[in-house]
């Protein structure tokens, strides 16, 4: 009997679905359905000719002989968030020799066969400002120099850096990491620091608590290079906190190398404050001989800078400064940069070897995915959103 037939029986002989076309509509008339449809019996069909191919094989089908393995070569991950549009990252593109540009696998992505860790995003108490900040200073412990030399002196940051070791790298456990400093800093000022609901905490005051410190970062001071051995200097102009704030308005009055469009750097634009706040306590002697020293503290061991919206910078990857206690210039390495768009932070954490690994905890979630040397992007941005925050740290001493 016919599908229609029975559907008939069932819902009546009259009975048309509204969803039919009137051009398909039948009546009550039995005749109507007169011709009886046959039934047919549920088979496989199988092509002859595939028959005849499969009776030559002389394995049987359930036991098929195993598919030779395919080598992989030059394995690299280039992560795109949801609802972003890149270009697709080729072994060529990141220096493989050996890729093919025939192979049908050349226009792929390939996968990455290890990850770094990070922080997932909470959804419920938005946590994207800790994910971003923890994400570097995580990888900056376990990758890169000494364990806990980031922290230098500030009480917080030490703390972060026992419960880091402590961790071990186990997800659940950093989490609770991120979830204590929250506790932490929540308790010192709850309209600050939100710690439930879908409330967004500013990656500044984030890292000024943790990086806060009795010792200040450094200081600047107009010495007279005439006059030296009898002592004559300004007092110093110090500079309690590692945080800088650069803004389009003081990139203007800084003396520019080049041309009026060539962008300040990230070290030109931290010297001039500096040497200004010296410079602003005048000279100690008449020789009109002075210099501005700029002095940090060895243990100082962490510099950030912030950078405002429409800031058009070049970003330095490393910075030298001279120690206040010794005659030697350290090394600062930007390790992290954190971005800001739609209202939600996300980082990058750059390795010691220069390699980028980029972080967002609403998409990568625990993991950060490889995107090749840093020198070959742009660090300025990442995915739609505009560089924030520069984390630069101490290295080694020279």
């Amino acid at each position: 009997m016919s599908a229609i037939a029975t559907y008939r029986e069932w819902k009546g002989l009259a009975y048309v679905p509204p969803e039919v076309h009137p051009a398909l509509h039948w009546t009550a008339d039995p005749a109507y359905f007169a011709l009886k449809a046959h039934s047919v019996s549920w088979h496989i069909v199988v092509d002859p000719k595939k028959k005849k191919n499969r009776r030559k094989r002389k394995a049987p089908i359930s036991d098929p002989a195993p598919l030779p393995k395919r080598k992989r070569q030059n394995e690299v991950l280039h992560f795109v968030p949801a609802g972003t549009v890149s270009q697709q990252l080729r072994p060529a593109a990141l220096g493989a020799s050996n890729a093919s540009p025939s192979s049908p696998y050349a226009d792929s992505i390939t996968h990455a066969v290890s990850s770094l860790p990070g922080l997932p995003w909470d959804s419920v108490d938005y946590s994207c400002a800790y994910d971003a900040v923890l994400t570097v200073l995580l990888n900056v412990q376990l990758h890169s120099g000494p364990s806990d030399m980031w922290a230098g002196d500030a009480p917080l940051a030490r703390q972060l850096s026992s419960d880091f070791a402590a961790a071990q790298n186990d997800s659940a456990k950093v989490i609770n990491v991120r979830n204590s400093l929250r506790d932490i800093l929540s308790a010192r000022d709850p309209v600050m620091f939100r710690r439930h609901g879908p409330m967004t905490t500013a990656v500044s005051d984030v890292l000024e608590q943790i990086f806060l410190s009795d010792t200040p970062f450094g200081q600047s001071e107009s010495v007279c290079f005439q006059c030296r051995a009898a002592g004559r200097r300004t007092s110093p102009h110090v500079f309690p906190s590692p945080l800088f704030c650069l803004y389009p308005a003081l990139l203007q009055t800084i003396p520019r190398v080049g041309t009026h469009f060539t962008p300040c750097s990230v070290g030109d634009a931290l010297r001039y404050i500096m040497r200004s706040g010296s410079e602003r306590l005048g000279r100690s002697c008449d020789c009109n001989a002075s210099e501005v020293q700029l002095q940090v503290p060895t243990s100082s061991c962490t510099l950030v800078v912030e950078l405002q919206p429409g800031t058009n910078i070049s970003i330095d990857r490393e910075l030298r400064f001279q120690h206040t206690d010794t005659t030697q210039d350290s090394i600062w390495m930007l390790c992290g940069v954190v971005y800001l768009g739609s209202n939600h932070f996300t980082a990058r954490y750059i390795s010691d070897s220069g390699m980028a690994w980029y972080h967002d905890g609403a998409s990568t979630g625990s993991l950060c995915t490889p995107e090749g040397p840093s020198s070959a992007i742009s660090l300025a941005s990442a995915f739609g959103r505009a560089a924030s925050h520069l984390l630069y740290f101490k290295r080694n001493v020279l």
